[in-house]
């Protein structure tokens, strides 16, 4: 069920919030009403796929106990905890397989084929990564292996993380499974934090879209009458950064703030990645939580040594399956990996710190080299990828200028004007700025009254968006 429309914004979240705060005095059925709630959003529209969301649940809440038994009994269970991660990544592979096979099979038999693919259940990837991690954190003794079922499908099926994130572990889950606690500023603080998400879904990254699709798809289109102008290739380039960010980044604030409402503290996903100064600090403030989750599980599992060259190897093997868990079996996100290794390895050997001064050209360095390997996130193959580079660097013969260009600044500088200035930590600063002794209590009063007044704008507006059916349901990448 898409977050952003009505059937979920008038009919299933009210409906969920209602039925969990009638049986405010008796948690265990508000969990049960959790889990239902669930399970009713994820079969919405693809009923089929729930199916595999509860072989997942079976599997890892008996792979849980088995794990857990076999090492109680003093005998090794580093076997039984491969099969259980195998079958939880089988799962995970097996749809990846099947289009990659329904997309190549007319060629294999020297026919033509219709175009088919079999629709990727809707967080299969997020929620099977939390399965793995919690089978290997009962391996490794990190949490106690759970006997109630309910609280490992809670785990996995939680509506507002399902979709998107962010990844949570499951020792956090399990406490607030019982310890969560209800107020109403807590509610009211994730009711503001979610509306905060769906503008940006709806008025910043959907409106963002309609130019990156068109600059893009011209671009892949190859044509050698009409070529792409170096100024727009820029142009797109911005915009889908923009559009990208504030697409991962609304979700991630809609399940923050879902979550509060009913309780559940949910750690944060961004962070203002486009103020940091290097690659290393940019990827500690996107995609946190997934980046996490990898250094954990896939660097962290990976043979220990002191040898310098197998670190520097477990980094790569950990940056490739990164970039396959973001997109797929496809040469353009492996690049993509292999992108940000080779940024990351530069910065520590040549003394990233040392040869560049000045905080400007730092900033202006991290976020050219995101840009840049966004190009290959957002092209369908390593060749358009190239001919986008060779666009933006002019080797197309393309020209620098285009007619189309202020047409296109005219319509979208709303977006584009908006997306930069809240891209900036402007919120944070006005809040410690109103927290200060003195002129800061005036501050506070007006913040406290103006800010609920933005908020219900917002609600409004983005209403309207969703009513009239502006809300673009699209791949992230």
């Amino acid at each position: 069920m898409p977050i952003p429309s009505l059937a979920f914004m008038l009919v299933f979240l009210p409906t969920c919030l209602i039925l969990y705060f009638l049986f405010f005095f008796y948690r265990p059925a508000q969990n049960v009403i959790l889990l239902l709630a669930s399970l009713v959003f994820y079969a919405f529209g693809q009923t089929v796929y729930v199916l595999a969301l509860l072989l997942s649940m079976a599997w890892n809440y008996a792979m849980g106990l088995a794990i857990a038994t076999r090492q109680k009994k003093g005998h090794s269970s580093k076997a039984l905890t491969g099969i259980a991660v195998g079958m939880n990544v089988l799962l995970l592979l097996a749809f990846q397989w099947i289009n990659q096979m329904l997309a190549f099979l007319p060629s294999w038999f020297g026919c033509v084929a219709p175009s088919f693919q079999v629709l990727m259940p809707l967080g299969l990837a997020w929620y099977t990564l939390q399965a793995v991690g919690y089978c290997l954190d009962v391996y490794r003794g990190e949490v106690t292996a759970e006997k109630n079922p309910l609280y490992v499908g809670l785990h996995l099926a939680f509506f507002p993380k399902i979709t998107l994130g962010p990844l949570v572990d499951y020792g956090m889950m399990r406490r607030q499974f019982t310890e969560r606690q209800h107020t109403i500023d807590k509610f009211s603080r994730g009711l503001c934090r979610f509306v905060v998400g769906l503008a940006k879904k709806l008025l910043l990254a959907d409106q963002l879209s309609y130019l990156v699709n068109y600059i893009f798809t011209q671009a892949a289109m190859d044509n050698t009458v009409v070529q792409l102008p170096v100024s727009l290739a820029w142009l797109g380039l911005f915009a889908f950064g923009l559009q990208l960010y504030y697409e991962l980044s609304a979700f991630a604030d809609m399940a923050i703030g879902l979550g509060e409402m009913f309780g559940f503290d949910l750690p944060e996903n961004f962070c203002y990645p486009f103020v940091a100064t290097n690659m290393t600090d940019f990827w500690r403030r996107w995609n946190i939580t997934p980046l996490a989750w990898f250094r954990k599980y896939v660097f962290g599992f990976l043979p220990r040594t002191e040898n310098q060259d197998l670190v520097i190897r477990n980094l790569l093997i950990t940056w490739i399956v990164f970039a396959l868990f973001v997109g797929g079996f496809e040469w353009t996100f492996v690049f993509w990996g292999v992108w940000n290794f080779l940024l990351l390895l530069a910065e520590h050997f040549f003394g990233y710190a040392e040869r560049i001064s000045g905080r400007f050209l730092k900033h202006v360095y991290t976020l050219l080299a995101v840009l840049l390997g966004f190009v290959l996130l957002r092209s369908p193959s390593l060749y358009t990828a190239g001919q986008y580079f060779a666009s933006m660097l002019g080797l197309n013969n393309n020209g620098f200028w285009s007619t189309l260009l202020p047409v296109f600044l005219r319509e979208n500088w709303m977006p584009l004007g908006l997306g930069v200035v809240f891209a900036i930590p402007l919120a944070p600063k006005w809040n410690a700025l109103a927290q200060r002794p003195g002129k800061g209590k005036s501050l506070w009063r007006l913040s406290a009254i103006l800010y609920p007044v933005f908020i219900a704008g917002l609600l409004i507006v983005c209403m309207v968006f969703i009513v009239q059916n502006k809300a673009v349901i699209t791949p992230v990448y």
